[in-house]
């Protein structure tokens, strides 16, 4: 009997040696779980700060209009790329008084972005205007919203480690994995990506392609930026259809429009998507992303001159 419960032992503690490897390897490889952050929302309902409806004199505007990635979903506020470019330019610009203004929304899309920045963000009279585009852009909302239910569904079917997943990175992977494995919505959720920039198969791609046409016609005028977003929660390769089509379609219109092309993939390219998402269970931009997206629109916005045009600070004018 003590010689079987010897062995016993033996197995059940090189079963927990196992699993603390296997815990330290994946959290080491996928990274921990991230707090929700607080999210903030200003009189106006935009994550931000109050701004005055007024520019004051010699101030800069720069707005972000935008979804969840540039509402910053999962990152603090003072990571995400719009506050981070402000910092960046208020350093290259130490003369100038630059305010920064978001107006991403979550679960936004092109048709509500133009009716939002329309309604919202030109009151504000911004000098530069910052817009990100994401691939699911040219969807309905609300078939979206019942896509994203169904996935939901079925994502929670494969989480056999539910309860454990606030506390083991390692139990996120399992029930990650079972999900890939077995889950039926994956095939469906990249048809339904291809389908995006189809006309034949997107009742909603006429008006999403009209809204796009004038908002990027809007931000061409206010010496604007599109930010060509890859949908993380799907493979990010530029070689795939919806990536193509989509990118084809916003490069026209900046083309046409005036607007200041960026393509956002190739700045991140150099690790898998999955290195992005804020974490293994939301496939918005991490922190680090954030940074790198701001590095290269600070850039632009310098290398471009795109702030010669805007007003000078005060003590800068001439009698």
């Amino acid at each position: 009997m003590k010689a079987f419960l010897a062995k016993l032992l033996v197995v059940l503690l090189g079963i927990a040696v196992g699993l603390a490897a296997a815990e330290i390897g994946v959290r080491i490889y996928y990274g921990t779980l991230p707090k929700v952050p607080e999210y903030k929302m200003n009189q106006r309902g935009y994550r931000d700060v109050e701004h005055a409806l007024a520019k004051p004199a010699g101030t800069t505007r720069i707005a972000f209009v935008g979804d969840s990635y540039t509402f910053g979903a999962m990152v603090g506020f003072d990571r995400i790329f719009s506050t981070r470019t402000g910092d960046m330019l208020r350093r290259l610009y130490p003369g100038r008084q630059i305010e920064v203004l978001n107006f991403g929304v979550r679960g936004a899309n092109i048709v509500k972005d133009l009716n939002r920045f329309q309604a919202s963000g030109l009151k504000f009279d911004p000098d530069v205007v910052v817009f990100g585009f994401v691939l699911n852009d040219f969807t309905n909302p609300e078939a979206t919203h019942r896509f994203d239910r169904s996935f939901q569904h079925e994502e929670k079917r494969y989480r056999f480690l539910a309860p454990l997943e606030k506390f083991s990175a390692l139990a996120r992977f399992i029930d990650w994995a079972a999900f890939q494995l077995f889950g039926k919505e994956k095939k469906a959720h990249l048809a339904w990506l291809n389908s995006t920039f189809l006309p034949a198969h997107n009742p909603y791609f006429a008006k999403s392609r009209r809204a796009l046409d004038e908002l990027t016609a809007i931000i061409g005028k206010r010496h604007g930026i599109v930010l060509f977003f890859p949908y993380l929660a799907a493979k990010a390769e530029d070689h795939l259809p919806y990536y193509r089509e989509g990118k084809a379609l916003v490069q026209h219109a900046c083309l046409k429009n005036g607007c200041e092309f960026v393509e956002v993939w190739p700045l991140l390219k150099h690790k898998r998507h999955s290195a992005w998402w804020a974490s293994p269970l939301d496939h918005h931009p991490n922190a680090e992303a954030h940074e790198i997206i701001a590095r290269a629109v600070a850039g632009i916005i310098r290398r471009k001159g795109l702030l010669d045009a805007a007003p000078a600070p005060a003590a800068m004018e001439r009698p």
